[in-house]
């Protein structure tokens, strides 16, 4: 029996409202998961919310209830996020989740079976805000002498924490984390964020401290009941406790085929989760996929302070959520930095959207309708046209395939170019002044094969787009299966409907 195809994205901390960054890191997953459901693969997508914690215990508090309360009343606003972004999940997992509890005590006690757990005292840097240790020598300065934290995404201050903890031998296992770093040229993706690790690893690992002592929000520790299981000890167990782990069914979706996650959580995913598991026993995941942030127009990180922040769900109901993750997926490599402005999504939905794609498939169905009263022709397809655009159209299939979303949009996009440049080229209107009906309908039904091939194309991007285009034209359910093999389509009605994307006005400045 073939192992489900199983993606995970980074599960999100609570403590906040969720921002640009996390829709494009789950629209990311999303569309590789939605690839490979049309490839014919049976899959699981996994997200959910990392519920433990100092940040969590302190945010509760200051909100003036219990840690479970405030989780439980963040959940709703987290799903319906994911929700909105049209992000196809399979599992919503939560820390506080009694299948997760079990799988990371679980987990914590076959690293104390290894040896691999020792009782110690951690005297050192800790930043509550991303839940990682640091020595002397990473922080930044800050003003009056504090120290910050160095992740350039936090540069909050770090707290001085001196308080007996059980540690994990990260140490052990730089040899073998360095053969698996040589084993494959893909386990960690892109290339350069795999070097950022390499560079980590060559400076040495520490053992981690793996507990708290003084936080109570938390999974207690098998070994120690008054320490609780360190944060990321504890949230990166995750990924098993959706495939059942302990138990021995867990293979069956086990390894992930994919983390997706951010640069700044690199070093958890690609070097101490790979060093749990080993310690564990457990096969490591096939790769890690790293993707940069989402920064403003002028490649500033997006914060309150600076009044940058563009928030998804505020502008999801003005702008659409389809032309949004097509916007965060065209813009740039999924690998680099984004800058995203309200402007440049105005200017890709009326450009790409709008005026290239909308524009041809709203022209074909009215050419339809006008010339053969709603019925598409019966005509061969021509094949100067068909196959360069059956030819675009493999190589946006294989990127799709290769987890390069921008290059298959691309290639996606070249077919459509080909679709409007062969109705200006050949001009239908003045072939049916001539007489020329066999052209025209010849033509007409071609443009219906590449609107069907697009429709499948876009299918993992655009799922409200191509639903739209399947009604209007008769078209099957999207699948990749599909993509050579023209459907019969000949003397069906077509439903015109409305245009697929309306153009926006950028908004004038403020007076």
């Amino acid at each position: 029996m073939p192992k489900d195809f199983f993606i995970t994205c980074a599960i999100d901390y609570p403590n906040a409202s969720l921002h640009m960054g996390h829709l494009y890191e789950k629209t990311i997953a999303d569309v590789i998961a939605r690839v490979h459901r049309l490839n014919g693969e049976k899959v699981f997508f996994l997200v959910g919310m990392d519920e433990h914690g100092e940040k969590i215990q302190e945010t509760a508090k200051k909100a003036g209830i219990s840690p479970q309360a405030y989780v439980d009343q963040m959940f709703p606003l987290f799903q319906s996020f994911m929700d909105n972004g049209l992000i196809s999940y399979d599992r919503f997992i939560r820390t506080t989740d009694k299948d997760h509890v079990h799988a990371a005590t679980h987990a914590f006690q076959q690293m104390v079976n290894a040896g691999d757990i020792y009782l110690g005292e951690f005297e050192g840097w800790y930043c509550v805000s991303d839940e990682t240790y640091w020595t002397e020598k990473e922080l930044v300065d800050g003003p009056n002498g504090t120290k910050l934290c160095p992740n350039v995404h936090c540069k909050k201050p770090v707290q001085r924490v001196k308080e007996e903890s059980y540690f994990f031998k990260w140490s052990k296992y730089q040899s073998q984390l360095e053969k698996w770093f040589d084993s494959t040229a893909t386990n960690v993706f892109p290339a350069f964020r795999k070097n950022e690790m390499r560079e980590f690893l060559s400076k040495g690992l520490h053992d981690v401290s793996f507990t708290r002592q003084k936080i109570a929000w938390g999974i207690p520790a098998p070994i120690n009941p008054a320490h609780t299981i360190y944060v990321w000890g504890d949230a990166l167990v995750n990924y098993l406790t959706a495939c059942g782990y302990p138990h021995s069914h867990y293979t069956h979706r086990w390894p992930a085929d994919l983390h997706v996650i951010g640069m700044d959580i690199n070093r958890f995913h690609s070097l101490l989760w790979p060093a749990m598991l080993l310690s564990m026993g457990v096969e490591l995941p096939k790769q890690v996929f790293v993707h940069g942030f989402v920064n403003d127009a002028k490649g500033e990180k997006m914060s309150k302070s600076l009044g940058n922040v563009v928030d998804p769900q505020q502008i999801i109901p003005e702008y659409g959520i389809e032309p949004i993750r097509y916007y965060l997926l065209k813009e740039t490599p999924v690998g680099n930095d984004l800058s995203f402005s309200i402007p440049n999504l105005i200017e890709r939905t009326n450009a790409d959207l709008a005026d290239s794609f909308g524009n041809l498939a709203y022209r074909v169905l009215s050419m339809i309708e006008k010339y053969n009263g709603g019925i598409i022709p019966q005509a061969p397809l021509d094949q100067a046209i068909l196959v360069p655009a059956q030819e675009l159209a493999a190589k946006a299939y294989h990127a799709y395939l290769s987890h390069s979303p921008q290059e298959a949009l691309h290639k996606t996009w070249d077919v459509i170019a080909l679709g409007n440049k062969s109705i200006a080229e050949k001009e239908p209107w003045k072939l049916m002044k001539e007489n020329k009906r066999a052209e025209v309908e010849q033509l007409l039904r071609t443009e219906v094969e590449l609107l069907r091939m697009v429709s499948i194309l876009i299918a993992p991007v655009l799922p409200l787009a191509n639903e739209k285009l399947n009604e209007q034209f008769g078209f099957e359910t999207a699948a990749f299966a599909k993509l050579k093999s023209p459907q019969a389509l000949d003397g069906k009605p077509i439903k015109k409907g409305a245009v697929l994307f309306a153009k926006k006005e950028v908004p004038k400045p403020a007076q």
